[in-house]
């Protein structure tokens, strides 16, 4: 078993006989000291024995010098001189007595202080053998370990060795799983050289094919640069696939009914859309991919029905893109007297041509609307004395100008303890702090968020400050007019939409009719002009107030449209 122990752990082994070897030492090394204080004790006895007769016979010689005293003089004098001298000798051999017994007592102290380590040396040498017996038992529980380890492992060879005719199976498996796969190998190089041959002459033609559309490419972009010339220099030209129409009658109202396809005017284009005209009363109609009864516009109406006025202003801009190319299409017809056209059996020009022309003309005569497809709250700012709301308008239409995204923040300046702001600002920052927003668009100031265009409002004087607005391209005036008059049906939206701010809604919305009605009461129209002019923009020197004119619909200023009369900028003494 030690044996095996010992194979086992050779370790352990060498280690033991290291700590046998080191105890062996020890004693051998203590019993040295031991027999050098012996004989060192011996031979200061000896030395001490001697001293001892030496003092006999010096005190035998005292007493024969004391004898002698009383003898005469000169013997006396002899005598005296040789007990001096006799008395010298005694300190001397006492002298050297008492070094010899410091020397004893050191001696005494070394042998204590090497017994005291030789206790030391014991007690370690327990220790020591303590740790022995300790390890001897961990040896003998880890022999018995390593037996259940090896009673495992037996197991263990054992079922491997019934396993064995499985193992050469899967050998032989993996041997011809092995053979087939070189084989497939040897065939998909095969493949792949056949396949690498058919790329290059693949990559030939490409390079050929990619020659030949550089040609085609140089020639499509001369056609382009010719065909931007003639929009140039025709910019009402339209192209239209096909028009069918179709003749209907519901409900005693006479319809007509248009299927479009690949519309395009300048950058609109529209691959498909239908839409309907219903004649009532002598008044046309239009509702866009067959909507409802109740989706028909009435151009000729919206002037004088509040119902047609709402429907008007609500529609979206994709819908209002459809209603301009279905105006042109019906132009494109009547002038090209509906030639190349599939108007079927039952449509009649010469009928319909004077209520079509009608419905043209009274839909034209409609001012231009700010749209937008929907609101979204960007952030609120709330401040001692000032607050804003962060609005985004996406797909914003007025006119024929059109921008994705529009920020807008509608602001409250010198806010008093229990009363709200009665200095309004409008700004409108760039778009994602990047882009701006319409082509005339400056910095007018800037804040912790970036630059913006700022105009500002004294709703106690009724003022408004012109100096921003007379900067503006006459298109951006309107675009911005546009906007605050809207900005009543933004806030009634995101309020419909539950949208949750600090301050009710209503507060904000109450601020911007006010800054409607500034804007309204600034207003003197100078001259008219057609809707299809532009409107120019008089500047001057430091204006004080912006002087706009009010459009001929009902309730314009508030719903949020405006006449395209022309706008002139004044400056007025306070």
């Amino acid at each position: 078993m030690l044996n095996l122990l010992r194979k086992k752990f050779p370790y352990f082994d060498a280690q033991f006989a290291e700590q046998r070897r080191e105890i062996s030492r020890l004693h051998s090394e203590i019993e040295k000291k031991n027999i050098e204080h012996l004989s060192s004790l011996g031979v200061l006895k000896n030395k001490l024995q001697e001293n001892e007769k030496v003092n006999e016979h010096l005190l035998v010689r005292l007493y024969q010098i004391q004898e002698e005293i009383d003898k005469p003089s000169q013997r006396e004098i002899d005598a005296v001189s040789q007990c001096e001298s006799l008395g010298k000798d005694l300190e001397k051999v006492r002298i050297e007595s008492l070094e010899k017994a410091n020397q004893i007592a050191s001696l005494k102290r070394e042998i204590q202080n090497f017994q005291q380590s030789l206790a030391v040396l014991k007690i370690e040498a327990d220790g020591i053998n303590t740790k022995n017996s300790e390890m001897t038992q961990n040896l003998i529980v880890m022999k018995s370990s390593l037996e259940k380890k090896n009673l495992e492992l037996e197991k263990r060879v054992f079922e491997k060795l019934e396993n064995a005719n499985l193992i050469k199976e899967l050998e032989l498996k993996l041997n011809e799983s092995e053979r087939l796969r070189q084989s497939e190998i040897k065939s998909i190089s095969v493949e792949n050289e056949r396949l690498l041959k058919s790329l290059h002459r693949a990559q030939e033609e490409l390079e050929n094919i990619y020659i030949e559309s550089k040609g085609y490419k140089a020639e499509l972009d001369e056609y382009l640069k010719k065909w931007q010339k003639l929009e140039a220099r025709m910019p009402n030209y339209l192209d239209v696939g096909s028009v069918k129409i179709k003749v209907g009658n519901q409900n005693s109202q006479d319809e007509l009914h248009f299927l479009i396809d690949g519309y395009q005017k300048g950058s609109v284009k529209i691959s498909s859309f239908t839409f309907s005209l219903q004649d009532l009363d002598g008044n046309m109609g239009i509702s866009i991919d067959h909507s409802s009864q109740a989706n028909y516009l009435y151009p000729s109406q919206v002037a004088g029905q509040q119902s047609e006025l709402a429907k008007f202003l609500n529609l979206k801009n994709d819908i209002t893109k459809k209603i301009d190319a279905a105006i042109n299409v019906i132009e494109f017809s009547i002038r090209s007297k509906w030639q190349e056209i599939d108007i079927g059996a039952s449509f009649d020009p010469v009928f319909w041509n004077a209520t079509l022309i009608k419905f043209i003309s009274d839909y034209k005569k409609l001012p231009s609307v700010f749209r937008y497809d929907y609101a979204k709250l960007k952030m609120e700012v709330n401040n001692v004395d000032y607050e804003n709301v962060w609005i985004e308008l996406h797909r914003v239409g007025y006119g024929s100008q059109f921008i994705p995204k529009l920020e807008v923040r509608i602001a409250g300046a010198m806010i008093t303890p229990g009363q709200f702001s009665r200095f309004p600002k409008i700004e409108i920052p760039l778009i994602d702090g990047i882009e701006k927003p319409f082509n005339s668009w400056f910095p007018e100031s800037s804040d912790a968020y970036g630059q913006k265009l700022e105009f500002r409002f004294d709703l106690d004087r009724r003022a408004m400050d012109a100096q921003a607005w007379t900067k503006l391209a006459a298109t951006d005036m309107n675009l911005c007019l546009g906007l605050i008059g809207a900005l009543p049906r933004v806030i009634e939206e995101l309020k419909n939409d539950k949208v949750l701010i600090s301050r009710p809604w209503e507060n904000w919305s109450e601020l911007m009719l006010a800054v409607i009605q500034v804007i309204n009461a600034v207003r003197k129209p100078k001259t008219s002009v057609t809707s299809n002019d532009a409107l120019p923009v008089k500047p001057i020197d430091q204006p004080d107030e912006l002087q706009v004119p009010k459009p001929s619909l009902k309730k314009s200023s508030i719903q949020g449209y405006t006449k395209k009369n022309k706008i002139t900028i004044t400056k007025t003494k306070r």
